[in-house]
């Protein structure tokens, strides 16, 4: 039973390490995100809060709100968006409804061709948002939302950010240049 007892309190103390790490991830994060060009990642859970393994933090509309201040202020750039529901929870509530109330008017629908297009014949439309829920249906071909299948990634299926974050650069590692 003291092995036990000793790792939980390992667990707790590296739970409790890893949110003083994150507690200060702030809206901030995903302006400066695209600013630099990077994909936005976002887990959200049932309430719609984003959210990553056991931390929680605002409201997804803060982050969609950034984008859509983004796109006001640029002309062209395209961002990548993918959302979905963090390991553990549930799916938000028709979900999928509100990413297409709340981008439809720059939504690239899900379209195999879309990669074989310039830029200038994307436009106005500037967003691919993939959209992975846990349980609900996925986005079907044509959808203003872009399926799982478009996006391959590794992640592991934990509660704890930095055994993600390990596995994330084990598998970036393994990537050729």
């Amino acid at each position: 039973m003291g092995s036990f007892f000793s790792k939980q309190v390992q667990r707790r103390k590296a739970i409790r390490t890893q949110k003083k790490l994150l507690h200060n991830l702030k809206e901030k994060d995903c302006t400066i995100s695209l600013a630099m060009g990077t994909r936005i990642d976002i887990r959200v859970q049932e309430d719609g809060r984003v959210c990553h393994g056991i931390l929680v933090s605002y409201k997804v509309d803060v982050v969609i709100n950034d984008v859509k201040k983004f796109l006001s202020e640029t002309q062209s750039e395209i961002i990548l968006l993918e959302i979905r529901t963090e390991f553990g929870h549930e799916d938000p509530p028709e979900f999928d409804k509100y990413l297409e109330d709340q981008l439809g008017e720059f939504l690239i629908h899900q379209d195999d061709y879309v990669f074989n297009k310039t830029v200038a014949e994307l436009l106005p439309k500037r967003v691919i948002c993939v959209w992975k829920p846990r349980k609900s249906p996925q986005p079907k071909h044509g959808s203003p939302l872009w399926s799982a299948g478009y996006l391959k990634d590794n992640w592991i299926d934990t509660d704890l950010p930095e055994t993600k974050f390990e596995s994330n650069m084990k598998h970036l590692s393994e990537q050729p240049p």
